[in-house]
C-alpha cells in the first residue's frame, strides 16, 4: 500500500504546489488507497450466526460498570458495531477518534462539507447507542 500511495503522489505531484496542507493532501491519497484495498467487514451479528458475538456471551446486565467496560465481549461488540456502520459514518468516526484529525482535515480528506463532517459523529454515536443498548441491557433515555 505504501508503494501505491507514493505512486499516487508521483501522479498528482503537479497539484502539490496549490495545496495548503501537504500532510492532509498525502493523507487523502493514502485514505483512498486504503479504501480501495480494504476487505469488507461483516456486519454486526445479533445472534452469533456469522461469527459475531451472541447475546448469551455478554456479561449479565447486573454486572458493575467497570466489569462491563473492561469486558472483551463488550469491546468486540463495539468494534463489530462500528464496522457495521454505513461507510460515511464509520469513516468519520475512525478519522476523528483513531487518527485524531479535526473536522476541517476530515472534510478535505473525504471531500465533504465541514458541517456534514461535524454532524456525522453525532449520528454514528446515535446509531451505535441504538444498536448496542438492547444487547447490553441499557435503557435509552
Amino acid at each position: 500500500m505504501t508503494q501505491e500511495v507514493f505512486l499516487g503522489v508521483l501522479r498528482l505531484r503537479c497539484e502539490l504546489a496549490g495545496v495548503k496542507s501537504p500532510g492532509t493532501w498525502l493523507s487523502r491519497i493514502a485514505y483512498r488507497v486504503a479504501l480501495a484495498r480494504r476487505p469488507r467487514r461483516p456486519l454486526l451479528s445479533l445472534d452469533g450466526a456469522t461469527g459475531g458475538a451472541s447475546v448469551a456471551s455478554l456479561p449479565s446486565p447486573g454486572s458493575g460498570a467497570d466489569e462491563l467496560a473492561s469486558s472483551s465481549q463488550a469491546q468486540r461488540l463495539l468494534g463489530e458495531a462500528i464496522a457495521g456502520l454505513p461507510d460515511d459514518l464509520r469513516h468519520v468516526i475512525q478519522l476523528s477518534t483513531v487518527e485524531e484529525l479535526n473536522s476541517a482535515e476530515i472534510a478535505i480528506l473525504l471531500g465533504a462539507p465541514e458541517g456534514t463532517v461535524r454532524t456525522r459523529p453525532v449520528r454514528a454515536r446515535q446509531v451505535l447507542r441504538e444498536t448496542l443498548s438492547p444487547l447490553l441491557g441499557v435503557r435509552n433515555s
